[in-house]
């Protein structure tokens, strides 16, 4: 675990480094564009720099990947409950999953969605989840999730590292 969370560390510290000094050298290209061509040339590079940073398909802070599993409509002698674990926890962020199930009685469980969501520091990396599993065995859960993490460099994705989180929860 201190591997991965050094591994994980330096990766970010590099993402920041990289756009800082990649800010540094776009100032000092828009001040010589400004000095060798004029102030709209300078004006140009800046919106045709900013149209860059705009990307729709980058992750938004807090995003979370919701997976139904019961299609029926809920029906009130079904008792809905919340179950919670953490994925993965390190100091630079945690992976969590929230599973909603229906209760019946004291022995029938039936998930009916799950939640799954990453917190943190995610400079550098960008997390999508591909499918999340569940199935009851007496009063647990047990789940299964898919993870891809894309390990980004200034915006270009390096590499892309599948993880698999199983377990289970006591509901």
């Amino acid at each position: 675990m201190a591997v991965s969370f050094i591994i994980y560390l330096t990766w970010t510290i590099l993402n920041i480094g990289l756009f800082l000094f990649f800010v540094f050298i776009c100032f000092k290209a828009t001040k010589l564009i400004r000095e060798k061509l004029g102030l709209f040339a300078s004006i140009v590079f800046l919106l045709g720099l900013l149209s860059f940073v705009g990307d729709t398909n980058n992750q938004k802070l807090g995003e979370n990947f919701n997976f139904q599993f019961d299609k029926e409509k809920d029906q009130d002698y079904y008792d809905k409950r919340i179950a919670s674990a953490t994925l993965d926890n390190n100091l630079i962020f945690s992976v969590h999953l929230s599973i909603i199930y229906k209760k019946a009685g004291d022995s029938l469980i039936t998930p009916t969605s799950a939640n799954s969501s990453m917190s943190g520091l995610v400079a550098g990396h960008r997390w999508k989840v591909q499918n999340i599993t569940t199935s009851t065995e007496g009063k647990a859960i047990n789940y299964v999730v898919n993870d891809l993490v894309e390990w980004k460099l200034l915006g270009w994705n390096i590499y892309t590292q599948r993880k698999v989180y199983k377990g289970f929860i006591d509901s």
